[in-house]
């Protein structure tokens, strides 16, 4: 295999496990979990899985950083066995083990569990570090498993650009992300925390009838274009909530907001991010209502999509593959004073994952947890299958208590569902 360079979203998905392991997490992994019928066969399943070329193929990467060079992607020789079948399971060892399973560099970047828990149940989890793959890639990568015959290219084309551009994009990028002044930003979690707990996923489901009030009124409050900007001004609102029922005040919230580089229309590979990122900055007085909230939201979509952030942003990333990670880390640390972000937020639309079955089993249900950094220690996923919205909420105990969950889940709902 020829030398296939990381993207700069690869190596700053690095930068993230880097500082995630030194928080006392397990690192920067994705998950989907398939929730299957309880007839399914799991060593059945398993075996499958071993003699699946796609599973192995990506099981053997690994990173190697051979500096002053880009680190770069190589195959490993001999076969893993990256799959396990456990049986027995409390529900609390499923979410503590199977859903914080470490995937790593040494021992492989994928890992996948087949569970049977104490009350029957069974499930498929896949875990893989967010070096390897968008949520698109895992999306390809579980299509691969579920049908031999199905072949995705293994990397991304590599696109000739400007060496100039580039550089000139990454120091556009480099006074635009230090003038934005995130540095007092609010956030739910100490940027000193340490979490003990693995993190806890909350999954809530609106009704079909729920979710079509939902995008009317995402509709009537300003939210044109789809209805993202709707489910970020709701998600930034309790927060701000949350933070002032604490006593806090900040002056305002600053996140970012995942957006996909990939070609519109084309799955595409399977291994590299082409991920790039919409950045906000919402005021207490623009956050005092739901439609404000969506108006500025929508400014700064418009006025960084004419700024071009997403092209630059990528160029700065990609120009940063050659940093070391300590300086790389202190000047991201620079521009937050370590706190990263208010919360974490990705709207994945429409479940891709177009599947009835998985090797024979039949699926019930899927579940998409994305990584919890902490800070922030609160990330939320959203959703949307068989016309009903799913939002996945990820935090840790020591940031958010069960009462303060309640309270918010109620407020977002309220939110959500509330007509103008």
């Amino acid at each position: 295999m020829k030398h296939q360079p990381l993207s700069g979203s690869d190596y700053f998905h690095l930068l993230l496990d880097r500082k995630m392991l030194r928080n006392g997490l397990v690192g920067n992994i994705s998950r989907i979990h398939l929730e299957l019928s309880s007839d399914s066969n799991l060593h059945e399943i398993a075996k499958e899985l071993a003699q699946n070329p796609t599973f192995q193929t990506v099981s053997q990467l690994k990173v190697v950083h051979r500096w002053p060079f880009l680190p770069f992607w190589e195959k490993e020789k001999g076969k893993r066995k990256n799959v396990k079948v456990r049986t027995g399971l409390l529900k609390s060892e499923f979410n503590s083990i199977i859903l914080n399973r470490k995937v790593d560099n040494e021992n492989g970047l994928v890992f996948i569990d087949l569970c049977e828990l104490e009350d029957g149940s069974k499930h498929t989890v896949i875990s893989m570090h967010h070096v390897l793959s968008d949520h698109q890639g895992m999306v390809n990568f579980l299509s691969a498993l579920a049908d031999n015959s199905k072949t995705f290219p293994l990397f991304p084309e590599v696109e000739k650009t400007s060496a100039l551009q580039t550089l000139r994009n990454a120091a556009y990028m480099t006074v635009y992300m230090l003038s934005r002044s995130s540095g007092q930003l609010g956030t739910l979690a100490n940027k000193n925390l340490k979490p003990k707990s693995a993190p806890t996923f909350k999954t809530f489901e609106f009704s079909e009838e729920e979710t079509k009030q939902i995008e009317k009124n995402a509709w009537q409050a300003g939210s044109r274009i789809g209805q993202s900007a709707f489910y970020i001004s709701a998600t930034a609102k309790v927060v701000n909530q949350t933070l002032y029922n604490r006593n806090q005040n900040p002056p305002y919230l600053w996140f970012s907001v995942p957006n996909d580089q990939r070609k519109k229309g084309a799955t595409g590979h399977l291994v590299s991010n082409q991920l790039s990122f919409l950045f906000f900055r919402l005021n207490s007085q623009e956050l005092s209502t739901t439609e404000t909230a969506i108006t500025s939201i929508n400014q700064q979509v418009k006025a960084q999509i004419k700024d071009r952030i997403t092209q630059r942003y990528t160029d700065l990333l990609n120009s940063l593959r050659l940093m070391p990670m300590p300086v790389y880390e202190a000047m991201v640390d620079l521009a937050s004073n370590g706190k990263m972000s208010s919360f974490g937020f990705s709207d994945l639309g429409t479940d891709k994952i177009n599947l009835s079955e998985f090797l024979g089993a039949k699926i019930e249900n899927t579940f998409h947890y994305q990584p919890v950094p902490s800070p922030p220690g609160f990330n939320v996923v959203v959703s949307k299958a068989n016309g009903k919205l799913k939002f996945v909420w990820a935090y840790f105990d020591e940031v958010l208590t069960e009462d303060e969950i309640i309270r918010m889940e109620s407020s977002l709902r309220n939110l959500l569902l509330s007509v103008s």
